[in-house]
């Protein structure tokens, strides 16, 4: 009979098992960097900020995280770009009404980023100023959705709609940068919801076409 593999128990930073109140408190540092980053930048956040903010000493901070860098990757953590709302969009069938659900999937990708947009722009901000770290995790955060729109690309390069000159990875990695770019940007949502509506649809367009799929049969 195969044994199920035991997950590893998560241990503090002087290596102690973590109990509830352990945890408790972890999860308060958490959420507590995750409420601050949406006020201030990330490089302007300190320790103390933090530790206040979750209602602990400073020590206690170094219990848990080594710095405000590792705090916030875990605040990233709990809130996936790929989430699963948006690989179980990727994983359908598109064929059928390709516009359509390019819209679904440009919907939910604007929403995800609304719920999450101060630790995904200081994600960014950090990767793009080069910092490894961040680096790594835009890169974990973002390769299940890049897998996926490769395939698509591909898989309408195998049907003759798209053209096959074209290399399916760089097509995804445009689709989501030109999508980053648009989530990322000032709100303009709230103030011209017209023109957000009609951002979206071009994005969704855009999608649509780049895997064949944006005629008016396949709407």
């Amino acid at each position: 009979m195969r044994k199920t593999k035991e997950k590893p128990e998560r241990r503090n930073q002087i290596g102690q098992r973590m109990g509830r109140k352990g945890h408790g408190t972890r999860s308060r540092l958490i959420a507590a960097a995750a409420r601050l980053v949406a006020d201030r930048p990330l490089r302007e956040l300190r320790v103390s900020d933090i530790a206040r903010e979750a209602g602990v000493g400073a020590p206690t901070f170094y219990v848990y995280f080594s710095d405000v860098d590792a705090v916030v990757l875990a605040a990233l953590e709990l809130h996936p770009q790929s989430s699963p709302e948006m690989l179980e969009i990727l994983d359908r069938d598109w064929s059928a009404g390709g516009l359509e659900s390019a819209r679904i999937y440009v919907n939910a990708y604007m929403g995800l980023w609304e719920t999450n947009f101060a630790l995904l722009r200081a994600r960014n901000l950090a990767a793009d100023e080069g910092d490894a770290r961040f680096l790594d995790q835009r890169m974990k955060d973002l390769w299940p959705i890049l897998e996926r729109l490769a395939a698509k690309v591909a898989a309408a390069q195998q049907s003759g709609l798209a053209p096959t000159t074209l290399s399916p990875s760089a097509v995804a990695g445009v689709i989501s940068a030109s999508l980053e770019r648009l989530a990322a940007a000032p709100k303009w949502g709230a103030a011209n919801p017209k023109l957000d509506a009609e951002l979206r649809e071009a994005a969704a367009y855009m999608l649509a076409t780049a895997l064949g799929l944006a005629s008016p049969a396949r709407r």
